[in-house]
C-alpha cells in the first residue's frame, strides 16, 4: 500500500474500513476491512492495545482504536502500533509515524515513492 510519511505524526495510521469492537476472552478486539496492494478488501481482527483520541479539523474529536500491525518501507519491517482510521479521503490509505520511522528512515521531503516493499516473511507475518 502507499504510505506518507509523516514526521509530524507520533502514531502510524491505516484507512481500516466497517470497524467492530468486540470482546475475546475479556479483551478488546477490533474487525476492520483494508484494501491491499492488489485492490481486494481483506478483513483482519486484532487486539486493541489502547484508544486514541484525535483532533479533526471543525476541533471535535474522533476515538480510534489502535493496534499492533507489522509494516513494511522497503526492506524493513517492524511491528508498531497503528491507529485505525477511515481515510477514503486522502490519496494515500497509510501514514507513517515517528513510532514507525524513529532509527531506521531519512526524510526527503522532495522524493516520492522511492521504495518497494521487499520484506522477507512480510506476507506472512499480515496474515497473523
Amino acid at each position: 500500500m502507499k504510505a506518507k510519511l509523516d514526521t509530524g505524526a507520533t502514531t502510524s495510521s491505516i484507512d481500516a474500513r466497517n470497524q467492530e469492537v468486540f470482546k475475546r476472552d475479556g479483551k478488546r478486539w477490533v474487525r476492520f476491512t483494508i484494501e491491499d496492494r492488489d485492490g481486494r478488501e481483506v478483513e483482519l481482527e486484532r487486539r486493541v492495545e489502547r484508544f486514541v483520541k484525535i483532533r479533526r479539523p471543525d476541533d471535535k474529536f474522533d476515538r480510534r482504536p489502535v493496534v499492533k500491525m507489522s509494516l513494511c518501507l522497503g526492506r524493513e519491517l517492524r511491528s508498531v502500533e497503528v491507529s485505525l482510521a477511515d481515510r477514503e479521503g486522502f490519496v494515500y490509505p497509510v501514514l507513517l509515524g515517528r513510532n514507525f520511522l524513529a532509527g531506521v528512515a531519512v526524510v526527503d521531503s522532495g522524493q516520492t515513492l522511492t521504495s518497494e516493499p521487499d520484506c522477507p516473511g512480510a506476507a506472512e507475518t499480515a496474515a497473523r
